[in-house]
């Protein structure tokens, strides 16, 4: 039991890095994920590895983290988009002569 207990606390810790993550995000806050994937493909493997009556237990958590990291996923694509749009609309507004000239 006390391995479920670990990996209850590591799912736990992991929903609140995403959700600090995210609310940083909200924030307009540049965020570091470097990291974030690995972590969570080893809890993911600590986890598949256990009986399935204990994986069952674990399950609820493991949906909340799938359902942040989605949610997280989805904001940094919208923020990606956005950045996108602006950067497009900067160099409609350059005339063309100055377009890839640093100089001008």
């Amino acid at each position: 039991m006390r391995d479920i207990s670990e990996l209850q606390l590591e799912l736990d810790q992991l929903a609140q890095l995403i959700g600090h993550t995210h609310e940083r995000l909200n924030g307009n806050h540049l965020v570091d994920v470097s990291g974030l994937a690995e972590r969570t493909e080893a809890l993911c493997n600590r986890i598949a590895a256990l009986p399935k009556e204990d994986c069952i237990t674990l399950e609820p958590g493991m949906r909340a983290i799938v359902d942040e990291l989605d949610n997280l996923a989805e904001h940094i694509s919208d923020q990606q988009k956005s950045l996108v749009e602006v950067l497009a609309e900067l160099e409609q507004d350059q005339p063309e002569d100055t377009l890839g000239n640093p100089e001008s």
